[in-house]
Order: structure tokens, then C-alpha cells, then sequence
């Protein structure tokens, strides 16, 4: 069985093995503290029982978890970038940290009242290698239509006991249609491209990345799902230290597409909004 069908088994059906499981309540490491001296002196020189390593790495993971959530709510790509892992399991792809942030970033833009937080408490499973999974309930959405969707994070050990997420995904959303997902990027894809603004945009992309001397490349990223039934993709120059979009679209689950060229939203024509449609509507 591949590792992302074990973390769903594992995340949904509850499966754990104890030794593996890592505790959201305090800990009883109190069990293994020193007895207390029965005396009134002896027990007031007594030293008190150190947090368990356990609790240290729950606070530490929830901080990540917390971060993550808060990021996506306020609109803060630039603190995702820091949260994520060089490579991202993101909902049932492999992506590059600056794919993911890009995908991100395109989708925020495009859902301005987006906001998210997370409801109630979170489950944190040891893995066998060393990794944590996280599950917990969120609630997200734009304003007047939010919904609660049980998710998953996995995250990685860092820096100094730091914790990078490494998988995203819902775990209540369904595969989608290999057939049907292809299609709808494709016609998104070829919708983006062919209005005259986009052409312009990408024309002095290009040109700008001829004139940096090989510092930067033109390129895109995506059209990759957007983990809520969408799409999402973005077109511009590549640095070795980050991606600046200079076009940005995306797809609903209904099938609209939303277009940015140079910052501009952009109008897009009844006809090729039909298209994509047709290709993208669940």
C-alpha cells in the first residue's frame, strides 16, 4: 500500500498503534517523577516534575498547525513560505514549496473574503518515521459560505525543534476524475493563454528574463488542483530565490475562470467562459 493511502487509512479509520501515538492531552509523565517525600520540608525541597518531552513536541507541532491556519486566514504568503517543507505532498501531488505558496497565493487573490480556523481540537499521531500527522476539523471559505471539512497535516521535523509541513490534504475529499481533472486544466490552461492581455503579460516576461543575463527564466506553474475542486495556475519569471507571477487564474468547482495580468482583473469574454465551463463544472 503507498504511503499517502496508509495516511489516509491511518487519519480516517483511527488506526494507531500506542508506542506510535503521541498524546494531544497533557501528559502522565507525572508516573514517572521522583515519590514525594512524606515530610512538609523534604516535600517543599522537592523539585517539581519537568515537562515531558512529549508535551514539548505537541506545543511545538500546534504552533506549526496554528501558524499554517492563521497564514491561510489572514492572506500572509510570504509566512506559508516558511511553514512549508522543500517538497509538499499537496492533495495527491508532489509540488515544490514555491509551487505550493504559488498555488496558495493565486488562490487567495482570487477568493478575497477567504478565511479559515481551525475547530476544535487536533489529533497528533506518531508515525514510524518520526513524522506527525495532525488531523482536526477546519472551516473555511469566503464570507457567506463557509464549510467545515475534516483535514490533515503531516509535518517533518525542522530547525531547533521546529515542525514543516509536508502534507495537506482533506481528508473527505474524494479523487477526483483523472479524465475530467486533466480536461479542465488543459481548457483553463488554453482559455488563460490565448487572451491578448496574457499575451502581452508573458511577452515582457520573456523579454525580461532575456535581458537578466540567465538570473532569471520565464515559466509557470500549475494548472494544478487547488485541493476545493478547483484549479489554480500562474505564469512568470523564475529566480533561484523565488517566483514572481505575472499572470494568475483560476477555476471554481462551478467552472468560472478568474484571470489577473500585471495586477488587472481581467474580462473574460461570455464565449470562453462557456468553454471552460463545460470542461471544469462538477
Amino acid at each position: 500500500m503507498r504511503f499517502r493511502e496508509c495516511l489516509f487509512l491511518v487519519t480516517l479509520l483511527g488506526c494507531r498503534r500506542a508506542e506510535d501515538t503521541v498524546p494531544v492531552s497533557k501528559s502522565q509523565a507525572s508516573a514517572a517523577a521522583p515519590t514525594m517525600a512524606s515530610s512538609p520540608a523534604a516535600a517543599a525541597l522537592a523539585p517539581s516534575a519537568a515537562p515531558s518531552n512529549a508535551d514539548a513536541v505537541n506545543a511545538a507541532a500546534a504552533a506549526t498547525v496554528t501558524a499554517w491556519s492563521d497564514a491561510l486566514d489572514r492572506h500572509e504568503p510570504a509566512k506559508l513560505n516558511e511553514l512549508y517543507g522543500a517538497s509538499v505532498h499537496f492533495y495527491g501531488r508532489t509540488l515544490t514549496r514555491a509551487a505550493v505558496v504559488a498555488a496558495k497565493e493565486a488562490a487567495l487573490h482570487q477568493q478575497p473574503s477567504f478565511h479559515q480556523q481551525i475547530v476544535g481540537p487536533l489529533d497528533l499521531q506518531r508515525m514510524p518515521n518520526g513524522d506527525l500527522s495532525v488531523g482536526f476539523l477546519k472551516r473555511s471559505g469566503e464570507a457567506g459560505k463557509l464549510r467545515e471539512v475534516q483535514a490533515v497535516l503531516v509535518l517533518t521535523p525542522g530547525d531547533h525543534g521546529s515542525w514543516l509541513v509536508t502534507t495537506e490534504a482533506d481528508a473527505t475529499v474524494a479523487p477526483a476524475n483523472t479524465a475530467t481533472s486533466e480536461a479542465c486544466q488543459s481548457a483553463a490552461a488554453e482559455a488563460t493563454n490565448d487572451l491578448p492581455e496574457v499575451k502581452r503579460a508573458v511577452e515582457q516576461a520573456i523579454q525580461a528574463a532575456d535581458k537578466s543575463g540567465g538570473s532569471a527564466r520565464f515559466g509557470g506553474i500549475g494548472p494544478e488542483d487547488d485541493g476545493d475542486g478547483g484549479v489554480v495556475g500562474s505564469l512568470g519569471i523564475h529566480t533561484d530565490e523565488r517566483f514572481e507571477a505575472q499572470v494568475s487564474y483560476s477555476v471554481d468547482r462551478k467552472g468560472h475562470l478568474s484571470v489577473t495580468a500585471l495586477g488587472t482583473d481581467l474580462t473574460i469574454p461570455s464565449s470562453v467562459q462557456r468553454t471552460v465551463e463545460r470542461a471544469c463544472r462538477h
